[in-house]
C-alpha cells in the first residue's frame, strides 16, 4: 500500500511582523544572513533572510516546515497515511501553522520541497523481512 510521511514545503512571504513570531532560535551571521527556528512537536518552521550587509536590501527571503504527516493527522508514524487521508493532514498541519503564524498559506498552496511516499507491505515471515532487507542493500 503506498502511504506517506515526511513532507516539507516554504512559501515567500514579506508582509509579516516575523518578528512577531515565537522564535526560538534566532541566529545572524555577518554576511547577513538570519536563521529563525521554530521546533513545535509535531512541525519545524524555519525562516531564512538573506541581505545585503551594506544596504540592507533583501536578497533572499523563504520560510520552511517540515512535519511527518501521520504524526500530525494520527498521533504516531505507526498508522500509515493513505492517499485519501492526505486533504485531512493537510488541514490539521494547517491549523497548527496557524499556532504560531496566523494567516499562513495552506500547506497546499506552499512549494514542495520533499515528501516521503511509502511502499509498505506485508510480509509474512522473518525470512521474508531478512530477503526484502537484503534486496534493498543491492
Amino acid at each position: 500500500m503506498l502511504g506517506y510521511d515526511t513532507l516539507q514545503g516554504a512559501w515567500n512571504e514579506t508582509d509579516r511582523d516575523w518578528d512577531a513570531v515565537p522564535w526560538q532560535s534566532v541566529q545572524a551571521t555577518t554576511s547577513g544572513v538570519v536563521k529563525r527556528t521554530l521546533n513545535r512537536p509535531l512541525v519545524q518552521l524555519t525562516r531564512i533572510e538573506a541581505s545585503d550587509p551594506a544596504t540592507g536590501a533583501i536578497r533572499q527571503m523563504g520560510t520552511t516546515f517540515q512535519c511527518s504527516l501521520p504524526k500530525v493527522l494520527y498521533g504516531n508514524n505507526v498508522q500509515e497515511l493513505s492517499p485519501s487521508d492526505v486533504p485531512a493532514a493537510l488541514d490539521e498541519l494547517h491549523r497548527l501553522m496557524q499556532e504560531d503564524i496566523p494567516g499562513c498559506p495552506h500547506p497546499s498552496l506552499t512549494t514542495p520541497r520533499r515528501i516521503d511516499a511509502t511502499d509498505n507491505r506485508l510480509l509474512g515471515s522473518e525470512k521474508e523481512v531478512r530477503a526484502a532487507l537484503r534486496a534493498c542493500q543491492t
